[in-house]
């Protein structure tokens, strides 16, 4: 089943050539009209799917729109005594095709150790690749988000073949399933997105679970427009249940 469900996205994915539109937070999308954009984010806590990654982090983004490809370019970077001195060093390539209300796309997790293009499943440097597909309904602000992860450091225990003396790993295809629904509000100019969001079996969402809600969170912005940019104010509380983990964000970003 697991493996059925990664062919299935990493077909839907290969099958098309030209990919979307830029991620504003995860799960939610920034449509513009111009064909470029770029991000900076400075927060007290890099928040990602439930768990908590890293503590005040700046994170950078920018993309490029063609058509329905996307290519977005995303960063974190982590501060040590309040300087950001390059810990918790990390950097995304997403490509993303949008075709009508969905999304189809690729993600590569570089994390700034060993070979970027080793995508084994026990890589040094801890690389993933990443499949995901979006749908989002035509008249309702309501996402569902399916990411499965189809190659890189995505590994368990294989239980049949492990011994005492030598432990084999299989890959896990950590899945990630996720709803949200956000509100807008454009004359106060603000936006508040909840999230709901489940892993199906064991791996990196589940803890010590077989698989089991992963993410219960909420997003609050507050959004200053001015001309084409915007500023805006951000907080989120988070809870994975499988994890056992609260965890809570606030931020300033700032998008040309």
């Amino acid at each position: 089943m697991k493996k059925f469900i990664s062919t299935l996205l990493l077909l839907s994915i290969v099958g098309i050539t030209r990919p979307s539109t830029a991620l504003a937070f995860d799960g939610n999308e920034t449509e513009t009209e111009k064909p470029w954009g770029v991000r900076a984010d400075v927060v007290s806590h890099y928040l990602w799917r439930g768990d908590q990654l890293g503590g005040l982090s700046f994170q950078p983004n920018m993309w490029y729109n063609i058509g329905n490809f996307t290519v977005d370019l995303w960063a974190n970077v982590g501060a040590k005594d309040w300087h950001f001195e390059g810990t918790n060093k990390e950097f995304d390539l997403t490509l993303t095709y949008r075709l009508k209300q969905f999304d189809f796309q690729l993600i590569h997790y570089y994390f700034f150790n060993g070979n970027y293009f080793d995508l084994g499943i026990e890589n040094e440097g801890a690389n993933q690749l990443e499949a995901t597909i979006k749908y989002t309904l035509p008249k309702l602000p309501l996402q569902f988000v399916v990411s499965t992860t189809i190659a890189g450091a995505d590994g368990i225990l294989d239980e049949e073949k492990s011994t005492d003396e030598n432990e084999v790993l299989k890959r896990a295809y950590s899945t990630y399933i996720e709803a949200n629904y956000t509100w807008e509000w454009e004359k106060p100019g603000m936006r508040l997105q909840a999230i709901l969001a489940a892993t199906p079996w064991k791996g990196m969402y589940s803890g010590g679970y077989k698989g089991g809600i992963c993410n219960i969170s909420a997003r609050l912005d507050k959004i200053w427009t001015i001309r084409h940019s915007s500023i805006n104010l951000q907080a989120t509380p988070m809870y994975s249940p499988t994890l056992k983990k609260f965890s809570w964000c606030v931020g300033l970003g700032i998008e040309f």
